[in-house]
Order: C-alpha cells, then sequence, then structure tokens
C-alpha cells in the first residue's frame, strides 16, 4: 500500500492516492510503511489506536522471500483491529513476472487467516499484470497498482456500500 519500489522510491500516486481519488468519501490514513514484513511491523501496529472502520493489512511478500514468521503477526494485527470493533482486510500478495520465495505458500497462509477470522479478503493475486506494468522486478507499477486499488474498492463498495459516491 506504500507504493515503494526501487531505492527509496515511491509511485508517484500512491495506491491509498489512488483510494483516496476513486472513492473520495472514504476517509483514508495512510500508515504504510516500505520493506517491512509483518513480523516487523505488528509491535508497533497493536500499540496504535485504530480509528478507520476498515483496516487494510497488506504484507507477506518481504515475509516469503525472507522466510520470516508471518501467520502470528498477522493473526495479531487482525485480532487488533476486531478488538476496535473495526474491520480488517487483508490484500493476498501481488504477482512478479519471476517466482518469488514464498507467495504462493503464504498468499494461501493471507486467505486462511481471512476465511478463519471473518477478515475481509481482497484477492490481489487473482488480479491481471503484465511485465511490463511493474515498477521494479518485484513492486506494481502504477498501471497495476491501480487495478490491485481497484480490486479493494469493490471489495469495500460490498462491505460499505453508502460510500460509494
Amino acid at each position: 500500500m506504500h507504493g515503494a519500489y526501487g531505492y527509496n522510491q515511491r509511485l508517484p500516486e500512491p495506491p491509498a492516492a489512488v483510494l483516496k481519488r476513486m472513492r473520495p468519501a472514504y476517509t483514508v490514513i495512510d500508515n504504510a510503511v516500505a520493506g517491512t514484513a509483518a513480523i516487523q511491523r505488528e509491535p508497533s501496529f497493536v500499540a496504535t489506536p485504530v480509528t478507520t472502520r476498515f483496516v487494510v493489512l497488506e504484507h507477506g511478500i518481504n515475509d516469503g522471500q525472507l522466510g520470516y514468521p508471518y501467520e502470528a503477526p498477522l493473526r495479531s494485527m487482525v485480532a487488533h483491529v476486531q478488538a476496535a470493533g473495526r474491520t480488517p482486510v487483508i490484500t493476498g500478495l501481488t504477482r512478479q513476472p519471476q517466482p518469488v520465495r514464498g507467495r504462493d505458500f503464504y498468499d494461501g497462509m493471507a486467505r486462511q487467516i481471512a476465511d478463519e477470522t471473518g477478515a475481509l479478503f481482497a484477492d490481489w493475486g487473482s488480479v491481471g499484470f503484465s511485465p511490463d506494468e511493474m515498477a521494479d522486478v518485484l513492486h506494481p507499477g502504477p498501471i497495476y497498482s491501480e487495478r490491485l486499488v481497484a480490486r479493494l474498492v469493490s471489495l469495500l463498495d460490498k462491505a460499505a456500500p453508502e460510500c460509494v459516491h
């Protein structure tokens, strides 16, 4: 959700800004941190009050590549959101032109956690892309990123139809 790529670069319109453009009625707070894994982000995340109706949790690629524990920190973040009476949204993992270590396993785990906890699941793995739509070998470029956000918006439209306009 940060829109980071390369070395400390960020898309001109990060995903959170695309979300706000697509749904101006949404209050979008961009707390995304580039380059983190769930286990790194979880301690500060669970110490932060949750104030929005939906909270998007987008982790897994870095976790899988590095072989980091993923299930426990993601479940902890989901539980934190739900304890605040809010709705967690797990994105699933994006695709890359070349196989990424752990990608499919961690994507399956994200889906399973969503199923078991009642979190919403935005299936980013099913969003099509072409290699020329990547910002680099790992990160979506603007066109692919916008389609990913559109998938998220579609899910949120179903969960909050009153915010469509």
